[in-house]
């Protein structure tokens, strides 16, 4: 027969083990769990694929410089504004690239009245007017996702600007005198099917 002492003892160490066992319950349900793998990553790509829209825009025809743009925010209308200022940016590396093709064409093979003083002079003050002159860009195409992991706007937009119209506000803008803004025209109506084709 057991003592009153070992009886004591025994509840001692039972109510011990209750104890921990209660706070090994505990502590399992207070741990974070791992997250799932299927969650979406940050720093993975998006969870739906964005096909790329105007994909035409990349190439100018002969009437027209086209460009096109995207950009992300978490405004629909911030991420509109700055999609149209990247397609600016990119029409008007396009016009400046036209322009130096033209004065070395029309310029110096002295295709252009001679009153054309020099060639540089000519190109650089063109150049320098063309993001003043994109007023008269149209944009003709836009279309805008929502990334469903953070909410993200992403929006694509193309733009184009008339050929004639271009070479007429940076003349104008430029102050070029009639022969330099006759050569800006004529250099702007020239039109590389191939060279577009592949600009791709």
């Amino acid at each position: 027969m057991k003592t009153k002492h070992e009886r004591h003892w025994k509840r001692l160490l039972v109510g011990a083990a209750c104890a921990a066992a209660a706070l090994a319950v505990a502590g399992c349900a207070s741990a974070p769990q791992a997250a799932s793998s299927s969650e979406y990553q940050p720093d993975k790509p998006l969870p739906v694929e964005i096909l790329e829209p105007f994909e035409e825009f990349l190439r100018d025809t002969k009437d027209v410089f086209r460009a096109r743009a995207s950009a992300e925010a978490m405004s629909a209308q911030a991420a509109q504004k700055a999609a149209e200022i990247n397609a600016k940016v990119s029409l008007a590396g396009k016009i400046k690239t036209t322009i130096d093709s033209m004065a070395i064409t029309d310029v110096e093979n002295g295709q252009a009245d001679t009153s054309i003083t020099t060639t540089m002079n000519f190109r650089e003050r063109a150049k320098a007017m063309v993001e003043q002159t994109l007023y008269g860009v149209s944009v003709v195409g836009q279309k805008t996702y929502r990334d469903p992991s953070d909410g993200r706007y992403i929006v694509y937009v193309a733009i184009e600007l008339d050929r004639k119209n271009a070479a007429e506000s940076v003349a104008r803008a430029a102050k070029l005198s009639p022969a330099e803004k006759q050569a800006l025209l004529t250099g702007f109506e020239k039109f590389d099917e191939a060279a577009a084709q592949e600009a791709k």
